[in-house]
């Protein structure tokens, strides 16, 4: 018995669509209808510009520590990427709350060549050989390690290159500890109770 049924092909790419028994989709004939992937790239440049559907819907507390949970460790989508002076110029105005015209210098002063020195000199290495190479919150050996400023490095520029200033801990524990403390403003005290609560866990 002869197939009756038309086969048919994309009137945008010419893909063949195989055989359509339905005569009309939507009010569009099976010949005018495109395949599957030229849907998909039209439905993309539709919605191109629109606001998303949960702009604005605030998060419950639970979702919130669930993507907290989710993304804990991982490193940021941007990292490693460099930005150009008048990206930096943008940002530092917005955090100031001025206009692009009024800008004048940046307000931080450019510390890269200490921490490049921190980073190429041998104070981490002896931090980390100190405390045998294992982290001094999960007491973990043999894992990816950071040198931790217990006074913070933008606060307490005298004790940058103080061995005693440095602590020995995993990149995990690092990355929580200043989720939990944030950053720029850290202390020793910070530090003593971030182990004796526990928070880590």
């Amino acid at each position: 018995m002869p197939d009756k049924r038309k086969q048919y092909s994309c009137p945008k790419c010419g893909q063949d669509k195989g055989f359509i028994i339905t005569s009309k989709i939507k009010g569009i004939s099976p010949e005018d209808r495109p395949c599957k992937k030229c849907r998909t790239i039209s439905v993309a440049i539709k919605n191109k510009g629109r606001k998303a559907w949960n702009k604005g819907i605030p998060l419950a507390q639970e979702t919130k520590d669930k993507l907290r949970v989710v993304n804990l460790g991982k490193p940021p989508p941007n990292k490693g990427i460099k930005l150009s002076h008048e990206i930096k110029v943008k940002l530092s105005c917005i955090n100031r709350g001025i206009a692009v015209e009024d800008f004048d210098d940046f307000t931080t002063p450019v510390n890269e060549a200490e921490r490049v020195k921190l980073k190429k000199g041998t104070l981490r290495q002896e931090c980390f050989k100190l405390a045998d190479y294992t982290c001094a919150v999960c007491k973990t050996r043999g894992c990816v390690l950071n040198a931790h400023h217990l006074n913070s490095w933008s606060k307490y520029p005298e004790l940058r290159f103080e061995l005693s200033n440095i602590v020995c801990i995993c990149q995990i524990c690092h990355k929580k500890f200043h989720t939990h403390y944030g950053s720029k403003r850290n202390t020793k005290e910070q530090f003593e109770q971030f182990l004796k609560d526990k928070n880590y866990e």
